[in-house]
């Protein structure tokens, strides 16, 4: 804890916990498809196919449309 000139002090590390909360709060969803990306790749044994990815983008194609 840092003591400033002025009375107030500041707690260094709550306010990178509280950061690292922010990143994770804002960013919840990209962390979670990437970590499902690195599960699968390892899981999986032809997920970065040519085919799998076609298959991808016709399940998806559809689900873009309806929400558009």
């Amino acid at each position: 804890m840092t003591k400033l000139n002025n009375g107030f002090s500041i707690d260094f590390e709550k306010l990178s916990r509280n950061r690292t909360i922010l990143l994770v709060g804002r960013n919840w969803a990209l962390i979670f498809l990437m970590s499902m990306l690195i599960l699968f790749s390892f899981l999986g044994k032809n997920f970065f196919s040519l085919r799998n990815f076609n298959n991808i983008i016709l399940g998806v194609s559809s689900l873009h449309l309806l929400a558009s």
